[in-house]
């Protein structure tokens, strides 16, 4: 059993956008969204690359008895990252965000021979972004309100030398000045590049275990509170000759779960599953004999369908092989409580004689409701489904021979959806159904937490 306790709406409904319903929203912390923008800007030195593309000017100073020393050949060769912070501004639909770097410095000077010049340069920036301009086909702009630099410590060596306080001011003036001009373009730059990611961990086709694909875009701009950020993410399903399967425009919008003590939650759409599940789960009928080969249960099922039968029919099933045909009757739906996931399937069964010259003989056809509790984990960032029969109800469809009562099989057909049945429902959910990484950030070791309107998956 699951606890659902705080699973409630905090940003209330988010509407669909173009009669569409998003299958996925994706909530976060204001320190997993910064953590987000920060993966990002830090992936492949992303920031600390394009900082060293700052290009410093040769300064010259007087020092000490005339001397006009040149410094020249400046440039960044390392970048320290000394910490960073932000904070989340709901009245721009974005947040600030505080970075602390230490820049080294390296170049030359001329006065007399040539000597190594090393400079470390402390400086806090600050950028407030806010999100905004959402086009329909899933793209955004991730502008940049306002942009300021301060500067900490700066100090300055050379290589067998010391430099008087007026030439180290010289240098100090000459590389905050350079450093204010270029910084914000260059974050400009960088925050340009972590928009493409951002859109490109939402807007994604991912494989749906061979059988189609998932297309996840995003459905408008993200929903910024005091607390946490939400996004919402459509989901369709591409399937090789039947075209896109979306949720239907009738369902209703999902509730965005409250984070309570978790950093990140993805909340995905009943009907979104149901979808998943109509494209995963195989409608082809299995056909099999009914004997001990085949299935282990099968002399107990015959003799229970014998009992069944009037005696004036039962001669032609005694000495015939039996068939048996399991066939899904519609698509499986998942109904998801408080505290449990399950899911409901409907399959026919047919017990039946062949005959070589002509049609089949149908002996019995029942209809099984079967009520399958529902095992949801996550691996890889996959969900992943595994199935077993809680409840069971045999009703009679029709009988060829006369049988009028079926409640005795209602054990018999149970024993046999599970050892026959439940495999092949199983085997295609164990491969997953992949989601959606928002700003590259992967749910690991997630709760589930079931309600009524959704499914989260949170941690």
């Amino acid at each position: 059993m699951w606890k659902i306790l705080g699973l409630v709406a905090l940003c209330g409904l988010w509407g669909p956008s173009e009669g569409k319903v998003a299958g996925v929203r994706y909530v976060c912390s204001e320190s997993e969204l910064n953590e987000g923008v920060s993966s990002i800007l830090l992936q492949e030195d992303v920031l600390p690359n394009h900082l060293k593309s700052m290009v410093f000017p040769n300064i010259r100073a007087g020092g000490l008895g005339g001397f006009i020393y040149t410094f020249f050949g400046l440039n960044i060769v390392n970048v320290e990252i000394l910490s960073h912070d932000g904070t989340l501004l709901p009245e721009i639909n974005g947040g600030d965000i505080t970075y602390s770097v230490r820049l080294h410095i390296n170049g030359n000077f001329f006065f007399s021979a040539f000597n190594l010049v090393r400079i470390s340069v402390e400086k806090t920036f600050r950028i407030q972004y806010g999100f905004e301009n959402f086009q329909a086909a899933g793209s955004l702009d991730l502008a940049i309100r306002e942009c300021h630099c301060t500067f900490g410590a700066i100090q300055i060596s050379i290589f067998n030398g010391l430099l008087s306080a007026s030439v180290q001011a010289t240098i100090r003036e000459s590389l905050i000045s350079s450093i204010l001009a270029q910084i914000c373009p260059i974050l400009q730059t960088v925050f340009g590049i972590v928009r493409a990611t951002f859109l490109g961990t939402l807007n994604v086709v991912l494989p749906l275990s061979g059988q189609g694909n998932l297309n996840y875009q995003l459905a408008s701009l993200p929903s910024i509170t005091n607390q946490q950020a939400g996004i919402d993410i459509f989901s369709d399903i591409e399937v090789p000759g039947k075209g896109i399967i979306s949720i239907p425009e009738t369902a209703l919008p999902v509730t965005v779960p409250s984070l309570q003590n978790y950093k990140q939650c993805q909340c995905l759409h009943p009907k979104f599953l149901d979808i998943v599940l109509s494209v995963l789960v195989s409608r082809q009928p299995q056909e099999l004999s009914c004997t001990p080969d085949a299935y282990l249960g099968a002399n107990e099922l015959r003799s229970a369908i014998l009992a069944l039968v009037p005696s004036q029919n039962s001669g032609i099933i005694s000495v015939s092989v039996l068939f048996i045909r399991l066939t899904l009757d519609v698509d499986p739906v998942f109904a998801i409580r408080i505290d449990s996931v399950i899911i409901s399937a409907s399959v026919r069964i047919e017990f039946f004689l062949k005959n070589a010259a002509g049609p089949d003989y149908s002996i019995l056809i029942v209809r099984s409701t079967l009520t399958l509790a529902a095992r949801i984990s996550l691996t890889d960032n996959k969900l992943t489904v595994a199935v077993s029969i809680s409840g069971n109800l045999v009703v009679l469809v029709s009988s060829g021979v006369g049988i009028s009562n079926v409640s005795s099989l209602e054990s018999h057909c149970g024993n046999l959806l599970r050892e026959i049945f439940l495999p092949a429902f199983n085997e295609p959910l164990a491969v997953g159904i992949p989601l959606p990484t928002p700003f590259g950030r992967v749910l690991t070791s997630a709760s589930v937490l079931p309600a009524e309107d959704g499914l989260a998956l949170c941690s």
